[in-house]
């Protein structure tokens, strides 16, 4: 039988609320990551754009003509605004991966609770045993709380 079958819904929809979570958390942290490697790779050919207009003016100081040189260049100005879009994209990334790993944590620590108290009143070993692994099968921890 399986363990739906001897606790509540409450449970079931928190469970399956923490399993959602989890993928929300899973996807931001890739697209993060992905975002991230992104802009750094446009960072670069910022980088490497700037020090090719350098060497074009050579040793010449005069920095007026450096920024008319940049200024005229619409690859480097693409480049450049497109770089800080991107970081702009990346910290809203962050921010909304941050936001959905604290409400994943909370879940995740009320599930814990909530095992860790209704095991010793109603359930049995086996069936909390069996809720554990299928959650470790999701990669959810609600064993331990860190």
């Amino acid at each position: 039988m399986p363990w739906q079958d001897h606790v509540s819904a409450d449970v079931v929809s928190t469970i399956k609320k923490l399993k959602d979570r989890k993928k929300t958390l899973n996807r931001f942290k890739a697209s993060y990551t992905v975002f991230t490697m992104f802009t750094y790779a446009l960072s670069l050919l910022l980088l490497f754009s700037i020090y090719q207009q350098l060497s074009r003016i050579g040793n010449k100081s005069n920095l007026m003509e450096f920024v008319g040189t940049i200024a005229g260049n619409r690859s480097f100005l693409l480049v450049f605004v497109l770089s800080i879009c991107g970081h702009t994209y990346q910290r809203y990334l962050k921010g909304q991966y941050e936001t959905a790993k604290k409400k994943y944590e909370a879940l995740r620590h009320e599930t814990i609770d909530w095992m860790q108290t209704t095991w010793w009143k109603s359930m049995s070993s086996d069936l909390k045993d069996e809720i554990s692994d299928e959650m470790n099968g999701d990669d959810i921890n609600i064993s331990y709380k860190n």
